[in-house]
């Protein structure tokens, strides 16, 4: 009973840092992922307006 508490603390700490280390690599994936889609869009909304104001 009395080393429980213990091995959980420990569990509970290190699932934690896990998961920080994997939300960091989810978050990092998702900057690049957003990045090409917005240069996309950008480089859409440019061509649009040019036509636009071209037209």
């Amino acid at each position: 009973m009395n080393r429980d508490p213990d091995v959980y603390r420990y569990k509970w700490s290190n699932g934690t840092k896990n998961f920080q280390e994997h939300l960091e690599h989810f978050v990092s994936e998702q900057k690049s992922r957003f990045q090409i889609v917005f240069d996309r869009l950008r480089i859409n909304q440019y061509s649009m307006d040019w036509s636009e104001n071209g037209g």
